[in-house]
């Protein structure tokens, strides 16, 4: 498939769509049979010390925030593997504090001794060479590091304090550090054409990575690109389903975010290829509308998850569906 081919298939609607993601859907079941990986996620800390024009957590932005204690972050792991996850995402925005970065560390050397079972992924964005590797030997399989677009004048509209070039040298420390490395894009940025997509999604399976993922553009509350238009639907399926037809043995996520454009949008994920759900069932319930990357509403409640899943006739990879 040519970079033509992708434009072209970025634009299906009626039943070419319908073709194309059944041809991505039978792609993961040839690798993946029926199954699809469940996580958890964890919202560590709203806090973040960048300025990303479409992001609820941009540092211009007076929101409240928060930073999970020791002990709160322990008991939601606990939570969490209690009710049988095996893969959790710690995700917070970026700091690069020195304070935060030991606690954090600690913490996780805490979790890898009482949980040694699970498989532990975060995103933390762009930190140190020595960060990295610390957290790695602290028992931290995966990070997620998406690269948002691989056109280097819209990335540096989206992200006035920061460079295209600086965050690839970071995707290469993490390999070389030796983490499972997940990156993307998102579709339907101010700005952005289907070529644009169709580059985000070779430059994808040029860099090889295990997990992937593509999500809608929906800018935050009160951020600098709050007065445009959520992306639409279809063209972020059609990614999700050329994305698993370009990288077939990829973990691809139904995102969160597609249920924000549209109700229903979760499962139409899993429709076009995805073959992980993410559940936000981990940031304890009092701090949960202090994370606003979107805004409040924005998640699907844990069972209205595993329902979509079990309708479709999907089973857990790596965990019951509990």
């Amino acid at each position: 498939m040519d970079r033509q081919d992708i434009i072209q298939a970025l634009r299906s609607k009626g039943q070419e769509q319908k073709a194309l993601h059944a041809k991505a859907c039978a792609e993961r079941e040839r690798f993946f049979g029926n199954r699809v990986e469940v996580r958890s996620v964890i919202e560590y800390a709203s806090v973040c010390q960048r300025r990303c024009r479409y992001c609820g957590l941009s540092q211009d932005i007076q929101n409240p925030r928060f930073v999970l204690t020791s002990k709160q972050f322990l008991v939601a792991m606990d939570d969490v593997v209690e009710r049988g996850r095996r893969v959790v995402l710690v995700q917070s925005g970026e700091v690069t504090n020195q304070g935060f970065r030991e606690e954090l560390l600690e913490n996780f050397a805490r979790v890898r001794e009482r949980h040694p079972e699970v498989e532990l992924m975060c995103g933390f964005g762009t930190q140190d060479l020595d960060f990295y590797q610390r957290l790695r030997a602290c028992g931290v399989q995966r990070y997620l590091l998406k690269f948002e677009t691989s056109d280097e004048h819209l990335y540096q509209e989206l992200k006035p304090d920061d460079q295209l070039e600086h965050r690839l040298e970071h995707l290469q420390l993490l390999r070389d550090v030796g983490f499972k490395v997940s990156s993307g894009n998102i579709t339907g940025l101010p700005g952005q054409s289907p070529a644009f997509i169709a580059d985000d999604l070779l430059f994808l399976r040029e860099l090889a990575v295990p997990m992937g993922s593509t999500s809608p553009f929906i800018a935050g509350e009160h951020c600098a690109l709050a007065g445009y238009p959520n992306a639409d639907l279809d063209l972020t399926l059609n990614c999700l389903a050329l994305m698993r037809l370009l990288c077939p043995t990829m973990l691809i996520p139904t995102v969160s975010a597609l249920e924000i454009v549209s109700p229903g949008g979760l499962g139409r994920g899993l429709l076009a290829g995805a073959n992980v759900v993410t559940i936000h069932d981990g940031t304890p319930r009092h701090l949960e509308d202090r994370y606003r990357i979107y805004k409040k509403e924005r998640h699907l409640p844990r069972n209205e998850v595993l329902s979509t899943v079990a309708a479709l006739g999907l089973r857990g990879l790596n965990t019951p569906l509990t």
